[in-house]
């Protein structure tokens, strides 16, 4: 079954072929249930000094602030120390400088500019199931250009 939706992390600065984040749970990493969000959007407004004898504000421009993609991802591997090399990947992958991030829902694939991400276990505990199944929940957090290329 193809996944009804992928996010792709190129890892181009680390000499490495892209990372693949499905939606379906068959492969290493996979968007959680529910853990795929929409980039944001928020004004940066600049405005002209404030004048004693004109009302309100001048606005002289407005651009997008960065923004960020939210994530929610499952790593699973087929023992400890697999789930152990795959979650270091993951981290590698969204430590670069700077890298593509390419998200696609049913076909409609927008390609943002990513930054160093932030990456926690879901709940901060080693959960006995999770370490029994080899797997680890993350929330990411993925600065990035606000606008799609």
């Amino acid at each position: 079954m193809a996944d009804l939706a992928n996010v792709t992390i190129t890892r181009t600065l680390l000499s490495l072929s892209n990372l693949s984040i499905g939606s379906e749970g068959f492969s290493t990493y996979y968007i959680d249930k529910g853990g795929l969000g929409r980039v944001g959007k928020t004004p940066r407004e600049t405005f002209a000094d404030d004048s004693k004898w004109v009302n309100g504000r001048l606005r002289t421009a407005v651009v997008r602030e960065e923004s960020v993609l939210p994530l929610t991802v499952r790593v699973q591997a087929a023992s400890s120390s697999a789930l152990d090399t795959a979650v270091e990947a993951l981290d590698a992958a969204l430590d670069q400088f700077v890298y593509d991030v390419t998200v696609t829902v049913d076909g409609v694939a927008k390609t943002y500019r990513g930054y160093p991400a932030t990456m926690q276990t879901t709940d901060a505990l080693i959960n006995v199931e999770r370490v029994r199944d080899f797997c680890e929940d993350f929330t990411i957090s993925i600065p990035v250009y606000p606008v799609a290329s």
